[in-house]
């Protein structure tokens, strides 16, 4: 399973310097937070080092303010829902596709509403979207986006019909994007996490392409859903999906920030402090990355210092999580679907032993702590392989 950044505020530099350390990867452009003038340069940068970008319209709400969203020339001026899909969208495909050619982009993302529950006039939407968009934007492989309210991915009957929709729809493959319950970065609840990855699932079983935006470490168990790609950022906004990002502008009101580092191994992220603890307590090497998960990004940390007088920074911190989480995506998936589930579980108790000996020291991740959630991804895990386990299994690749 692969790993795009999903790009956010100022993470340009981040991902020039990541894609230029890996030598490869996908950037998925962001209109939120750059100008046209930007992407086509990003473009450029990344395209020297091994890497490449495709472009999200970020169409969820044809109505979104953003002030930088809506200063795109392919913005509509207005929006009238009858008008614009007999009309309107031809003129949006065709700027879009201008943009795409500008930044070179290695495939279409088409533009998507929201789907919000009882709003089912999205299934019209998403029909007409796709049937003008793959005539228009018709040289590269196109994705349909699907972006659903968390009350949607609850509701298992709403999730098969939009599977029953997709299975007609001419795409290549399907960029989904499910907003969090509650705003969560974690989620807690297992039903949505259950249902999305059979939703997941069933869309791979369409023989299509998938790629899950918007997505943190606690997805790393689309892997079993047999997802091709993840997509992930700096910022919680680019690790979770909320369509309010794209009516607000959020960066000059952020409150007092803490720098984390994320543990691979116990799937949590702590605070310096609490590494300060670890290391006074004599188990900071126990995290350390391992299995092949270190970096030179926070390499500082684990010098014999003590943490918090190193310099380990806000930058190193966001770098550190990508490059691991990319690590990680990249051994989500091994031969067979049984393979993986059991390589999956495992990683899960060895997080366990591990979440529970930094406990006894002090040590935690606070609302980052993985502890509660290794049981909410386990009952995911068990109802996947309930409704598609032998369809998976049979289909693997």
């Amino acid at each position: 399973m692969q790993m795009l950044l999903q790009f956010g505020y100022g993470m340009m530099t981040h991902c020039k310097e990541l894609i230029k350390e890996w030598g490869n990867g996908t950037v998925i452009l962001s209109p939120r937070d750059l100008t046209s003038e930007q992407m086509v340069q990003l473009s450029k940068d990344l395209k020297k080092v091994g890497g490449g970008v495709c472009l999200d319209p970020q169409f969820y709400d044809p109505r979104a303010d953003h002030p930088r969203l809506t200063d795109h020339d392919f913005w509509p001026e207005s929006y009238e829902t009858s008008s614009f899909l007999d009309r309107g969208i031809d003129q949006l495909l065709i700027d879009l596709k201008s943009i795409n050619t500008s930044t070179n982009t290695d495939f279409y993302i088409l533009p998507g509403l929201f789907y919000q529950f009882g709003k089912d006039e999205w299934f019209i939407a998403q029909d007409a979207i796709i049937k003008k968009g793959v005539r228009v934007l018709n040289d590269k492989e196109t994705f349909a986006t699907i972006a659903l309210s968390s009350d949607v991915v609850r509701d298992e009957s709403k999730l098969e019909q939009i599977l029953s929709s997709a299975e007609t729809w001419p795409v290549d493959g399907y960029y989904v994007v499910p907003e969090h319950p509650s705003s969560q970065y974690l989620v807690e609840d297992p039903i949505w996490l259950s249902n999305l990855l059979a939703f997941l699932a069933g869309l791979k079983l369409l023989e299509k392409k998938v790629i899950l935006g918007y997505a943190n470490h606690q997805m790393l168990a689309a892997g079993l859903a047999n997802v091709d790609a993840i997509a992930s950022g700096t910022w919680l906004n680019v690790r979770s999906f909320s369509a309010k990002k794209f009516s607000q502008a959020e960066e000059g009101t952020t409150s007092r920030r803490a720098t984390w580092y994320y543990c691979p191994h116990s799937y949590s992220e702590y605070k310096i402090p609490f590494l300060d603890i670890a290391h006074r307590s004599g188990i900071l090497d126990q995290l350390k990355p391992i299995n092949g998960m270190a970096n030179d990004f926070c390499s500082p940390l684990f010098t014999g210092a003590i943490p918090s007088s190193v310099a380990y920074t806000e930058s190193k911190s966001f770098r550190h999580y990508l490059d691991t989480l990319r690590k990680q995506s990249l051994t989500a998936k091994l031969a067979s679907f049984d393979d993986t589930v059991n390589a999956y579980n495992m990683r899960l108790d060895s997080a366990s032993d591990f979440i529970s000996t930094f406990h006894r020291h002090g040590v935690r991740g606070q609302d980052r702590d993985f502890a509660p959630f290794i049981d909410i991804n386990r009952a995911a895990i068990s109802q996947l392989i309930r409704s598609r386990g032998l369809a998976l299994s049979m289909s693997w690749n």
